[in-house]
């Protein structure tokens, strides 16, 4: 099965298909994400220019910019690997980078450009002793009071 997900004009994913291999492939039996999106199209009714909507194929079993099989183990085949991390909810597309960004759950966190995932301008104070949390409001680690 194939996973398109659907943009809207902001480039935030606000819906993941599920998507027939049958419906994917080209007259060669290769998987072809034009066709893929196509179908998108005509089955769901947003096209791509419809104002804002756009389609991206994405896959479930891409981690960190690299492919794996079902059973946990790296593929052979990273061309599989498509754009950086399967696509949920409230990603983000980067279409300068061609990736998915996660949802920036926190306020003042930065984006790593190396493992695309937003971190703490500050590290986690936590020591084993105290605990800290983040909070939004003052943006930055609070100490857990227990």
């Amino acid at each position: 099965m194939a996973h398109f997900a659907l943009l809207d004009e902001n480039n935030m994913v606000i819906d993941v298909i599920v998507v027939g291999n049958e419906n994917i492939l080209d007259k060669d039996g290769n998987e072809s994400e034009a066709i893929g999106k196509a179908w998108c199209e005509k089955f769901w009714h947003r096209k791509t220019g419809d104002v804002g909507f756009d389609w991206k194929q994405t896959s479930y079993n891409t981690r960190g910019g690299k492919h794996y099989n079902i059973d946990g183990s790296l593929s052979d085949d990273q061309s599989k690997a498509l754009r950086w991390r399967y696509a949920g909810v409230d990603c983000e597309y980067d279409p300068v980078r061609d990736v998915f960004l996660p949802p920036k759950r926190f306020k003042g966190w930065i984006l790593n450009n190396t493992t695309l995932d937003y971190e703490p301008p500050t590290p986690d104070p936590t020591n084993g002793t105290d605990v800290y949390y983040w909070s939004n409001e003052k943006e930055d680690w609070v100490k857990h009071n227990s």
